[in-house]
C-alpha cells in the first residue's frame, strides 16, 4: 500500500503550512533524483557502491578502536570486523543501531570483560564506520546475509548475539531463521515493533518509496534526530562516541543513503512477522531470549514497544534499567554488562 495513503486531510494541511518554504526546493531536487535515477544505471553491471573512508588511526573513528580489526570483502562492498578476546572464551556478536557503528558497545564490552571470558566479536553495519555502502534496498535480507558473512569470515559456528536498537531486530530476524546456530540473544531496545501510524506525518512520508531520497536528505533532521544512542560530548578522549559519530557524518559519503534505505527497509516498524517466527523457535520455548529497556527511552518506547514485544514472545522476559533513555549502552555500560552477562553466564557449551 502506498504509505501517502496513511496520512489524514488534516496532515497534509498541516505538512503544508509548516514546510511550504521548502516545496520549490524539494521539487527542484525531486526533478535531480529522477533524473540521476534513470541515468545512471544505463551502463551499471552491479551495485554501485559509495566507498567508507580509509581506517586510519588519526580518525576521528580511529582504526584501532578496537584490536583485530580487519576489512572483508564482499560483493556489497568492504565490511570493517573485528575480534579479539581470549579464544576460547564464549562467543558474542554484537550488533549495533541506525546510527552509531560499534564503537557504540565499547564501555559495555570493558565490563563484560572484567566479569567473564568472553571471545568477542563486531562489525560496522553497512553504510556505517568502515563499511561500505551498497546501492540496494538495506531491507532485512541484506542485514541477515552480512550477519552470514561475518560469520562465516570468524569461522564461527555458534555464538550468542547481542543487538541493539536496529541491531535487536536484526539478530531477532537472523535468529528466527538460523536458531541452531545461537546459543542465546540478547536484544537491547530491540526495534522491529514500533508502530508506523504513531509516526509524525513528515516521518511516515519519508518511509514511502515513491518520495526519493534525496526530497527526504533535504528534511534530514526531520527523519534522523541526531545521535540516540549517545549524549556524550566530543572531548579529549580519542575512544569519544561523539567523534566517532562526528566523524561518520563528515566523512562517510553512504551513510545517510544507507540510514534512509535502513530506515524505510529494515526491520524497524510493524514487523510481527520476525518475532512470531522467533517465537517458533527452541531459542523462545528453552528461555534463550532476553530483552534490556532503560525506563525512559521513547525512540524505541519502553512502554509501548516492550509491550508489543511481550504479545510477540510471552516467553521472553524483559528487563527494565531504571532512570535512562535510549542511550543505556552509553550513559549506563555496567549496568547493561552486568545484566547480559547474568543472563549468559548459564549458556550451554559452544560447539568449536
Amino acid at each position: 500500500m502506498n504509505n501517502l495513503s496513511i496520512l489524514s486531510s488534516q496532515d497534509v494541511r498541516e505538512l503544508l503550512d509548516e514546510y511550504r518554504h521548502l516545496l520549490p526546493v524539494a521539487g527542484l531536487l525531486a526533478g535531480l533524483a529522477l533524473g540521476y535515477r534513470f541515468g545512471r544505471h544505463s551502463n551499471s553491471t552491479g551495485p554501485r557502491v559509495i566507498k567508507a573512508p580509509v581506517p586510519a588511526t588519526s580518525n576521528g573513528y580511529p582504526s584501532d578502536y578496537y584490536d583485530g580489526g580487519k576489512q572483508v570483502a564482499t560483493p556489497y562492498g568492504d565490511i570493517r570486523v573485528y575480534e579479539f578476546g581470549p579464544a576460547d572464551g564464549e562467543r558474542l556478536l554484537f550488533v549495533h543501531g541506525i546510527s552509531t557503528p560499534s564503537p557504540v558497545f565499547s564501555k559495555v564490552i570493558d565490563r563484560l570483560q572484567s566479569l567473564g571470558k568472553y571471545r568477542v566479536a563486531l562489525f560496522d553495519l553497512f553504510g556505517r564506520g568502515y563499511t561500505d555502502s551498497p546501492d540496494v534496498p538495506h531491507d532485512d535480507r541484506l542485514y541477515v546475509t552480512q550477519l552470514l558473512i561475518v560469520l562465516r569470515h570468524l569461522g564461527w559456528d555458534r555464538c550468542s548475539l547481542v543487538g541493539y536498537s536496529l541491531g535487536g531486530g536484526i539478530v531477532a530476524d537472523f535468529a528466527s531463521y538460523f536458531p541452531q546456530s545461537i546459543d542465546k540473544v540478547v536484544m537491547i531496545a530491540p526495534a522491529g515493533l514500533l508502530v508506523e501510524s504513531s509516526l509524525p506525518a513528515v516521518r511516515r512520508i519519508a518511509k514511502s518509496p515513491h518520495v526519493p531520497l534525496a526530497v527526504v536528505s533535504a528534511l534530514q533532521g526531520l527523519v534522523r534526530p541526531r545521535a540516540h544512542e549517545t549524549k556524550v560530548q566530543v572531548g579529549g578522549d580519542r575512544r569519544d562516541l561523539a567523534r566517532v559519530i562526528d566523524f561518520q557524518d563528515r566523512q562517510h559519503k553512504g551513510f545517510l543513503r544507507s540510514y534512509l534505505s535502513t530506515y524505510r527497509n529494515a526491520v524497524i516498524f510493524d514487523r510481527w512477522d520476525v518475532f512470531e517466527r522467533l517465537a517458533r523457535t527452541e531459542l523462545h520455548a528453552g528461555d534463550r531470549c532476553r530483552a534490556i529497556w532503560g525506563s525512559r527511552d521513547d525512540i524505541v518506547d519502553t512502554q509501548v514497544v516492550s509491550a508489543n514485544l511481550v504479545k510477540a514472545l510471552p516467553a521472553c522476559e524483559v528487563v527494565i534499567i531504571d532512570d535512562v533513555a535510549h542511550d543505556v549502552a552509553a550513559s549506563r555500560p555496567d549496568d547493561l554488562a552486568d545484566r547480559i552477562h547474568a543472563f549468559l553466564k548459564g549458556t550451554t557449551k559452544q560447539a568449536k
